[in-house]
């Protein structure tokens, strides 16, 4: 049952020692993540740099809407 659980969690760890953000797979993206593995290794890829670009998105606004809030703070 865990299997999958282990093997996003050593990606991430790939990912990460070579200087890569983790790869966060959606839980909406669940039958598109199962379909990839069954399919094209590009298909994985292409999953996974989505993955990693929603990622960096998403840290991008939280940086940005904490600088926001502490410059209207000190204003």
């Amino acid at each position: 049952d865990d299997s999958g659980k282990v093997s996003r969690l050593l990606m991430n760890l790939v990912l990460l020692r070579s200087g890569y953000p983790p790869a966060i797979i959606h839980h909406t993206e669940r039958q598109r993540y199962y379909e990839s593995l069954k399919g094209s290794p590009q298909a994985l890829v292409q999953l996974v740099t989505e993955s990693i670009d929603y990622a960096v998105g998403s840290v991008e606004k939280f940086l940005d809407e904490r600088e926001s809030k502490k410059r209207s703070f000190v204003q």
